[in-house]
């Protein structure tokens, strides 16, 4: 493993969820430990000094009785020190050595400590059966509870590491076999290429995270194939329609070229111009559609659509264009664009129709928008394909096919073009008896 390998493992999701939740961890049981130190140690002194201050009361009520000094060794029933002093300090009976309390000037006792270990002392004022008053001092030694304690925290001290170890390689674990699914994800996507497009990423039957990650991936990964297959088949149909009009001028001219003395210049010269106008139209709508592929932005501006509809209207084409139904109507939009748009509804039209093209041009009853329809008394397109002409290279089954001369690029370039500008394409049934491609875009504030 090299070392941008291993320094990358480092800075993993695995590793650094480790390292947290160990330092978590950590910091929790070595508070929780000081903690549980200080509680059990405290716990330990007090039911040190309950027991001693039990067995003091017990030893004070059994010398009231009448005890003897001597005997209260056997009243304390515990392996304690003591010691007994009259009214005026004086040891009488108990342990010789240092004096574990002393009274004072004021008559109050003060306690002292053997001179070694840890001792609790604990005066009792007790009176003797003559009647006199004198004191018992009991000590007893801590040194069992220092015991305890110390071998608690030395346990603990030992034991920390270790359970630190033990939740990091559980974490480590638990955190592998989590992402374990991430990782075959993953693997899967890096292995897919162009050529391996249609293979999807396993889905773990999880109900988590994971799951709908890998899911959400291979929605994605649907998006891209249909995208990809989209893109080869626009590149099929573009090279065939572009080699079309090419191929045609090729054959007229060699044609023509073959016999010279025979050829109508004037008529192949009419012909080719013609080809070359369908080239330029589909080169034309090839780059506009490219442009708004590529997210390109059209302007948003005020547009008299009305004067951009004669003005195409007016242009020689198959059958004529009645114009009687244009009103005025003022939109926003994209002057260049919306002439397109005008101009290929207004083109394909006239491929379809039998005799007449009509135009009508005006405000929506709120209106919020203004209205484009252009009929025809052609074929009409079946309800089925309404949606799917506005597809690219898309040609319904019927009539409206190559016959006509359609590249299939003009409808789609409306709808591009119109859904820039805000607005809405469809198709629907001609009063004509044909087809009528219907636009709405927005009207200009007035």
């Amino acid at each position: 493993m090299t070392a941008r390998t291993s320094l990358r493992s480092l800075r993993s999701v695995r590793a650094r969820t480790t390292l947290v939740a160990s330092t978590v961890f950590a910091v929790a049981f070595i508070v929780a430990s000081f903690a549980l130190v200080r509680v059990v140690g405290s716990e330990v002194r007090d039911r040190t000094v309950r027991s001693t201050r039990a067995a003091l009361e017990g030893a004070a009520q059994q010398v009231a009785s009448g005890i003897a000094p001597t005997r209260i060794q056997a009243a304390l029933k515990q392996p304690l020190y003591y010691q007994v002093f009259d009214d005026g300090g004086t040891l009488l009976a108990g342990y010789t050595g240092a004096a574990m309390a002393t009274r004072t000037t004021g008559g109050r006792w003060v306690t002292h400590p053997p001179s070694y270990g840890h001792w609790i002392v604990l005066p009792e004022a007790v009176r003797f059966r003559d009647g006199t008053i004198g004191t018992l001092v009991v000590a007893a030694s801590l040194e069992s509870a220092d015991r305890s304690i110390s071998t608690l925290r030395h346990k603990l001290w030992i034991a920390t590491p270790a359970l630190i170890a033990v939740v990091a390689l559980l974490v480590w674990l638990l955190v592998g076999r989590a992402l374990r699914p991430v990782e075959a994800i993953r693997s899967e996507v890096d292995a897919i290429g162009d050529a391996t497009i249609d293979r999807r990423v396993p889905v773990p039957d999880s109900g988590d995270e994971v799951e709908r990650l890998a899911t959400t991936m291979n929605r994605m990964l649907d998006r891209l194939e249909a995208a990809q297959v989209r893109q080869r088949e626009f590149v099929s149909d573009a090279s065939h329609e572009l080699r079309s009009p090419i191929a045609s001028m090729r054959t007229e001219l060699e044609v023509a070229l073959a016999h010279p003395d025979r050829a109508d210049w004037p008529a192949v010269g009419v012909r080719l111009l013609g080809e070359r106008d369908r080239l330029e139209q589909l080169v034309d709508d090839l780059l506009q559609l490219a442009r708004l592929d590529e997210g390109a932005r059209l302007r948003h501006v005020e547009v008299d659509l009305d004067d951009i509809v004669l003005e195409e209207a007016a242009h020689a084409r198959r059958v004529p264009v009645v114009t009687s139904g244009v009103s005025a109507g003022r939109v926003i939009g994209d002057p260049h664009a919306l002439g397109q748009v005008v101009r290929n509804l207004l083109d394909n039209a006239a491929r379809h129709a039998n005799s007449t093209v009509a135009v009508s041009l005006g405000p929506s009853p709120d209106g919020a928008s203004v209205v484009l329809r252009v009929d025809d008394d052609g074929a009409g397109v079946e309800i089925a394909d309404r949606t799917r002409i506005f597809e690219r290279f898309a040609r319904a089954d019927d009539g409206r096919g190559r016959i006509h001369g359609g590249a299939g690029l003009g409808l789609a370039l409306v709808q591009r073009v119109v859904a820039a500008s805000d607005g809405d394409a469809h198709c629907t049934d001609a009063d004509l008896g044909g087809a009528r491609f219907e636009v709405r875009l927005p009207a200009a504030p007035a």
